[in-house]
């Protein structure tokens, strides 16, 4: 839990040891000495208030299950941290969230965010990433980066993620492109011909008017199928973002006021 520093005595590091030794849902996976201690003070508890149990719990607040956390690392030298979490019910997992913090360079890499079928679509993606966000925010981070697949293909584009150039220009554009004739009569001619403009353009933005389109079109992944065997329909910005081969690195840049009113209005919606 946040705890307000209150008056410091010189040569002393709030919490120690107390703090940074494992408990009963918290693991640290090498020893925590002073030096750490004293890094993760000055570096992380003068800008959130938070101890590291506390800081996982900031990041999973209002996620389900029984929480669970791991520090991989905390180095001082390279002002880096490992952190994964895990929300469970009988041993079973539910989520499961890892990031990479570098305060050096200003960025937090996501690179596992897994929400376990049947709680998809409940918004713990949207509220993990809020979190995210908003942690982000405190320490100062310019960047959230993350590797986007399967479904966080659609909804990173969503909120606000962007991959880079190279990725745009040659890789999600023709297969966008060759997802979007093999929908064939499924996508009305003037829809087509909008996306196909839209596939012009070499800017990165391109992916939000494309995760855009709501018209609804038969899915082609099984998992979608409905009850009686027939294909799910789901939107066309699903369809041409999720349902292509294609992985890609975002970055929701905290310093682009348009990336940043993307995002913020997708989490304003999504919690309606």
């Amino acid at each position: 839990m946040a705890r307000p520093p209150g008056h410091i005595p010189a040569g002393t590091i709030p919490g120690w040891p107390e703090e940074f030794s494992p408990g009963s849902n918290l693991t640290f996976k090498h020893a925590i000495g002073e030096d750490i201690a004293r890094w993760w003070q000055e570096s992380i508890y003068e800008r959130t208030h938070l101890f590291p149990g506390g800081f996982a719990e900031k990041l999973s607040e209002g996620l389900p299950g029984d929480h669970s956390y791991i520090y991989h690392q905390i180095d001082p030298v390279t002002r880096f941290v490992k952190l994964e979490m895990l929300g469970s019910t009988s041993s079973i997992p539910i989520w499961l969230h890892e990031q990479h913090i570098f305060l050096q360079n200003e960025t937090v890499f996501e690179s596992a965010v897994i929400i376990d079928n049947p709680y998809q679509g409940q918004g713990f993606g949207k509220q993990l990433i809020s979190n995210v966000y908003g942690v982000a925010r405190d320490l100062g981070i310019v960047q959230i980066t993350l590797s986007a697949a399967m479904m966080g293909k659609y909804f990173w584009a969503q909120l606000g993620f962007l991959p880079d150039r190279d990725s745009w220009e040659s890789l999600l554009r023709p297969g966008i492109h060759s997802k979007l004739l093999s929908l064939g009569k499924h996508v009305p001619d003037d829809v087509r011909i909008r996306v196909l403009r839209l596939l012009e353009s070499l800017e990165p933005e391109t992916i939000r008017a494309i995760a855009d389109f709501r018209d609804l079109v038969p899915s082609s992944i099984k998992e979608y199928m409905t009850a009686d065997g027939r294909q799910k329909m789901i939107p066309l910005g699903m369809a041409l973002l999720a349902e292509i081969d294609v992985p890609w690195y975002g970055v929701l840049d905290l310093r682009d006021n348009d990336s940043v009113e993307v995002f913020q209005n997708e989490i304003r919606r999504r919690r309606k």
